[in-house]
């Protein structure tokens, strides 16, 4: 009896192991904890990276030069340094419109720099990194403690080209789910603050719909693979 316990625990397990796939075929619920592939490469910053990361040095000697001229400002989590270099994305991606590739920005096939956020609240993290001004697009991870979700968004301000669903009003900003999702960290999640967190995600994005000129509406979506490093910080209410 406890031979046919032992061999049921390693079945499931097996089974529980090879139902991850990163195939782009597959709506994984669960993340693994394991090295993460091709991690020296990300490790080791770009030059469009070194760059965006001599802006955010900038940054944070303005922090430190205002903690210490006000004492009142210590401890102040609006101002707490978010050094790049321990909280970036790396991300490539490719987009597609009406079942062809899309044009994209050439840096996206190379890996797109982008800030990244790691917020805690209770048994929750959430990761958050994108790119723009005036208009843009990032990704969401919500990493809870045996399961994940991530998105993609996108925002263009003063028109509204965008839809969810066709029987959904255009709106100027959407938040996309997942249609296949695969998600490595390096390390369990401990849901508290300070913990330097990475992993590499890969999805492909459920169908959005964009109004494009003519009044012709193209049915999207988007590809990606994406590297990322956070520090945890407390999510602000």
């Amino acid at each position: 009896m406890k031979q046919t316990i032992i061999a049921t625990l390693i079945i499931l397990l097996f089974n529980s192991c090879s139902g991850q796939q990163d195939n782009g075929k597959t709506n994984n619920q669960t993340y693994i904890i394991s090295e993460i592939p091709d991690k020296e490469d990300f490790l080791k910053l770009t030059d469009h990276e070194k760059a965006v990361d001599s802006i955010f040095g900038d940054y944070d000697k303005t922090v430190d030069s205002l903690l210490l001229k006000d004492d009142r400002l210590k401890g102040n989590p609006l101002l707490q340094k978010r050094a790049f270099l321990d909280n970036r994305g790396r991300i490539y991606l490719q987009a597609f419109e009406n079942g062809k590739p899309a044009k994209v920005d050439s840096a996206f096939s190379r890996g797109m720099p982008a800030p990244c956020e790691c917020q805690v609240k209770k048994d929750t993290v959430f990761v958050s990194m994108g790119i723009g001004f005036f208009g843009g697009m990032g990704f969401n991870v919500a990493v809870f403690k045996n399961s994940f979700q991530s998105s993609y968004y996108l925002y263009i301000d003063d028109v509204k080209p965008y839809k969810g669903n066709l029987k959904d009003s255009f709106s100027n900003d959407l938040t996309v789910k997942s249609k296949y999702q695969y998600l490595i960290l390096d390390n369990q999640p401990t849901f508290q603050e300070g913990q330097q967190l990475s992993g590499y995600l890969t999805m492909t994005s459920q169908n959005y719909y964009e109004n494009s000129y003519g009044n012709h509406l193209d049915t999207n979506y988007v590809v990606s693979k994406i590297y990322f490093t956070c520090s945890t910080k407390r999510k602000l209410e």
